[in-house]
């Protein structure tokens, strides 16, 4: 018996000593090729979820992670948003309530974010550092599948709204950072109008894109929590999911990550998102919209279209049909000389629209324009599109395609690509491959398919409508005013024991607020140390320089993926204001009439055929507080093999413009004008203006950026009104003003394309020399003459408040540490850092604002300042206390401050595109910054130490003596949430100088 027992022990533990058999948990089900972004991509499926998984293996140092959810939206409480924005505060495994604002002190991403669209949610990141990928991965989808928000109510009030007291007269009012944001966002005049135009075109009650994804800030208060639960439980499910990876991974490990978390759930269904059924009424619908007195009118003329029309096929149609000069409706549009700017859109939804939309219309043209668009439409489908249209389109598609390489944010832009493909068509690669130019090729090869499709989705289509907007400058304010009385009501309304209840769950929010994080949950979140970083390399571009006929070349050593970039920079320090406004108008008008050689329609033709890009601008850059660098910035990309009939183009633009096309320059000045108007009430524009008031009292040289565009997100804004006064004296009677218009544009001409110290930056690896063969010829059509220089900036001394047609807004403080007394070092950064993570719990976490920020510029000013904020006095005091909070720890823990070292290390672990490492590579030429300069920085970084808080806080209490501030707000919060800190001065935003 012993034998037996011994013999059967024995037996066990052989059998336990046997590897078991691994459970398969996901088959791959398709690979391919995907060329265009050189990558061998696999599409894996989870056998017991049915979810998919994407793994696009492009070998890339920068490694991706993104996951998409299905998430239609019902109502207008913005539950999608909110927890998007709630998700990442804290989850089962990581209870940290501030977890995303830790992330980046405990690991070093390249990105990191997460967003919310009409139909579905996505959560992103990148990281070029191994391990913080590895533990990003894991943070990330435990916060998806199990995020804190759902036991913890508060987080829903932080995030999205609640009910708390003006610090200044005790008022109820409704804070929250999702309801704020949107406040910021439905401040937009076309927000208004976009939301309007929605509601009428998706009539049915359940129709998914009739409501605001975002939150309608009057209808962000019925969210509640029992709303988010049930949205996490039908949605947020690995069925319901595409999951995204790229860049040089070990994918079986990933994949068993990937696992970890998807077999907790069974097989769900898939997330239907309701369409509009009902047959529209062809009616035409008057309508208001809140903007600035003088906004335009806008008229829109819409088509709905059938679910899952497909957007590549309608995208191409309504191209052929109305983006370019020659194209037909474009074409009757400026024959028949109908007053406005036209175009013709489309949504990028499965249930698209095709609309036209004037913006400057003119009520009794619209019933004539509908029309002749009308017949013209029927014309087009019986007789076709001309084949130089089709060949036009085409060659504009293909470019984008040829672009693939250049996105900035890789991690962004391949999950929402692939979830939009995916859950519209359940195509994963339709729009990230050269799928969508196959199908194009094809159509384009197929003119009666063309003719049938225009017939099926416009001429045949009966779900029509028609929408005339008016502006309406009270709007705004009334839905103030509305809030008002609708938080006086429910006060009022409330019994004593309910106001007790009320004012204790105010108190004991802000006090949950302010509460800190226990330090083992901190420490349970998985992190990198310093001491695993590898040797990073330094991002910087080999320049070589020469000078050529007294002008400055600077070739480029940077992988282009064979597209020429090049950069004309024009000395403008010898224009006045008034001559750079022109130049301004010369960048938007240049393209808008014949040449010497071209057609208007042919210079728009070569335009497109031949350009990647082409952008002209002034730019001004602050070298130090006594000198700047002032250029207009020629931008182009093109191929080698279009060189010829790049640079005739680029001749006859800039130096043999005839500005003859009177009615489109008319056009264009009225939509430059109207683009100026609504830019007032834009979160970007509040922000910029701000800060610049606010550093204007510093250095004069900030007025610069005052009368020239600027870039957010790719769009361009102009931030002040003297572009305005001079568009508008134009147009009050533009038939007398229009000769000499045209003569300013031939003057400023001959000023601009003036080869005296003209710099030129150039990239595309073993290209230099021809590309000098090329341009040459265009450079000894200029002329080459010295300027005097010309100053006119103006120093700021007043504090201003400016008033704005927002519903929130941005307060700005600065300061310059040369002026203070320092001299720049890369510890400053760790300085930074902790501000930021001071400002932000301040003012986003606490005050519920949208955001803040501090920074230091590389001429050395240093800047804190808040976006879509609501308060004034209590950021003011924010800034004030920031010499307090760093006094508070001087006893940092280590590892703590060893966070925001490792945060300031993140620029050496990033990836860069072709375009960004050209700008970097300027940069580092202007600020004159060497490969010494960057690596002494670096070092300075590293050996940081508890001790240098001590001058953080010498530096940051000068900064707070003088008293540089500026806030752009709406006129109430500056006249109740202002009024103690002291403005010089409150002017309305048209009384800028």
């Amino acid at each position: 018996m012993k034998l037996l027992i011994i013999l059967m022990t024995l037996s066990f533990l052989i059998s336990c000593g046997k590897k078991e058999e691994e459970k398969e948990t996901f088959k791959l089900i398709e690979t391919r090729e995907v060329k265009n972004l050189g990558a061998t991509s696999y599409i894996y499926e989870h056998i017991k979820t049915g979810a998919r998984v994407i793994y696009l293996d492009d070998q890339s140092p920068e490694k991706v992670f993104g996951i998409a959810f299905k998430t239609p939206v019902i109502d207008d409480s913005g539950v999608n948003h909110v927890f998007e924005h709630a998700v990442l505060q804290g989850s089962k495994k990581y209870p940290d309530k501030n977890l995303f604002y830790e992330l980046d002190t405990k690991n070093i991403p390249s990105f990191l974010n997460a967003m919310t669209g009409q139909d579905y949610t996505v959560y992103p990141f990148s990281a070029v550092e191994p391990k913080s990928f590895n533990n990003l991965l894991d943070i990330y989808l435990d916060a998806v599948f199990n995020p804190l928000v759902l036991e913890d109510e508060n987080t829903l009030k932080r995030e999205g709204w609640r009910y708390d007291r003006n610090p200044n007269n005790d008022e109820l009012v409704i804070n929250g950072i999702v309801y704020n944001e949107m406040k910021g966002a439905f401040s937009n005049p076309y927000r208004n109008l976009s939301f309007r135009m929605n509601r009428l075109m998706y009539p049915d009650p359940m129709a998914n894109y009739r409501f605001s994804s975002g939150g309608l800030p009057s209808s962000i208060p019925n969210l509640d929590l029992d709303h988010l639960i049930k949205t996490h439980k039908k949605y947020y499910t690995p069925s319901n999911s595409i999951a995204v990876l790229a860049g040089k991974l070990d994918i079986e490990k990933k994949l068993a990550k990937l696992d970890e978390y998807y077999s907790q759930y069974d097989k769900t269904e898939v997330a239907a998102i309701e369409t509009q059924n009902t047959q529209l009424k062809d009616e035409f619908h008057n309508e208001s919209y809140p903007a600035p007195k003088g906004s335009p009118n806008i008229y829109i003329y819409g088509t709905l279209m059938k679910p899952k029309t497909p957007l590549p096929e309608l995208m191409f149609i309504t191209s052929l049909l109305a983006d370019y000069e020659i194209s037909p409706l474009k074409k009757l549009f400026v024959d028949k000389k109908i007053s406005g700017s036209f175009g013709l859109y489309n949504d990028s939804t499965i249930q698209p629209r095709g609309y036209y939309l004037i913006q400057g219309a003119k009520k009794e043209e619209v019933a004539e324009f509908r029309k002749l668009m009308d017949a013209k439409m029927r014309e087009v489908a019986r007789e076709g599109i001309d084949p130089e249209i089709i060949d036009l389109a085409l060659r504009d598609y293909k470019k984008q395609l040829a672009k693939s390489q250049y996105s900035k944010e890789r991690a962004s832009d391949l999950t929402t690509s692939i979830a939009t493909s995916y859950f519209y068509y359940d195509k994963p690669y339709l729009f990230i491959s050269g799928d969508k130019i196959k199908i194009l090729e094809d159509l384009a090869d197929n003119p009666e398919k063309i003719k049938q499709l225009i017939g099926e989705y416009f001429v045949n289509n009966t779900n029509k409508l028609e929408i005339f907007f008016t502006p309406d400058e009270s709007l705004l304010a009334e839905n103030e005013t509305l809030e008002k009385e609708k938080l006086d009501k429910f006060e009022k309304n409330l019994n004593s024991e309910e106001l007790t209840d009320l004012n204790s769950d105010i108190k004991k929010f802000n006090a949950w607020s302010k509460e800190p994080v226990d330090k083992k949950i901190i420490d349970s979140i998985p992190s990198i140390e310093l001491k695993d970083l590898s040797n990073s390399e330094i991002p910087t571009v080999k320049r070589r320089e020469e000078n050529i006929d007294g002008v400055t070349f600077v070739d480029n050593d940077i992988n282009t993926y064979d597209i020429n970039l090049v950069s004309l920079k024009f000395d403008t320090s010898g224009f006045d204001q008034s001559e750079k406004l022109d130049s301004e108008l010369f960048s938007y008008l240049m393209s808008a009439s014949s040449t010497k050689d071209f057609s208007f329609e042919e210079v728009s033709n070569n335009l497109t055929k031949y350009f990647f890009k082409l952008g002209l601008n002034n730019r001004t850059v602050l070298l130090d507080n006594d000198s700047i660098s002032r250029r207009f910035v020629i931008n182009f990309e093109y191929l080698q093999d279009d060189s010829a009939e790049v640079y005739n183009t680029l001749e006859n633009l800039f130096l043999e413009g005839n500005f003859d096309n009177k009615l489109e320059i008319k056009k264009r000045l009225e939509g430059l004008r109207d683009s100026i108007l609504t830019s007032s009430s834009d979160a970007n524009v509040i922000n910029r203006m701000s800060v610049i008031k606010a550093m204007s009292m510093i250095n004069p040289n900030y007025s610069y950026y005052l009368d020239e565009e600027v870039n957010f997100g790719g769009r361009g804004y102009y931030v002040y009104p003297p572009m305005l006064a001079k568009i508008n004296n134009i147009l009050d009677n533009y038939d007398d003003n229009f000769p000499q218009l045209q003569e300013d544009m031939k003057s400023i001409r001959e000023k601009i394309f003036n080869k005296d110290n003209l710099l030129i930056f150039y990239a595309n690896r073993d290209s230099y020399e021809k590309f000098k063969t090329d341009i040459t010829p265009f450079l000894g059509k200029m002329k080459d003459t010295p300027a005097p220089k010309i100053s006119y900036g103006k120093l700021e001394n007043s504090k201003l408040a400016i008033t704005v047609p927002a519903q929130n807004g941005s307060t700005s403080w600065g300061n310059n540490l040369t002026d203070m007394g320092y001299k720049y070092n890369g510890k400053y950064k760790i300085m930074s850092n902790m501000i930021n993570e001071y400002l932000n719990k301040k003012i986003r976490v606490q005050n519920g604002a949208y955001g803040a920020w501090f920074y230091i510029t590389l001429n050395r000013d240093i800047v804190a300042s808040s976006y879509r904020d609501g308060e004034v006095d209590k950021t003011i005091d924010t800034y004030k206390e920031i010499p307090d909070y760093l006094q508070g720890e001087l006893d940092i823990k280590q590892e703590k401050f060893d966070g925001f070292i490792l945060k300031s290390m993140a620029k050496y672990y990033q990836a860069y595109t072709p375009d960004t490492l050209m700008n970097l590579s300027y940069t580092h030429y202007l600020y004159d910054i060497s490969l010494e300069d960057m690596e002494q920085e670096k070092a300075e970084v590293l050996s940081a130490s508890k001790k240098d808080i001590s001058e953080f806080i010498e530096i940051m209490t000068k900064f707070s003596r003088q008293k540089y501030y500026s806030t752009v707000n709406n006129e109430n919060i500056i006249k109740e949430k202002g009024s103690n800190s002291h403005f010089d001065e409150v002017i309305e935003f048209e009384e800028i100088k």
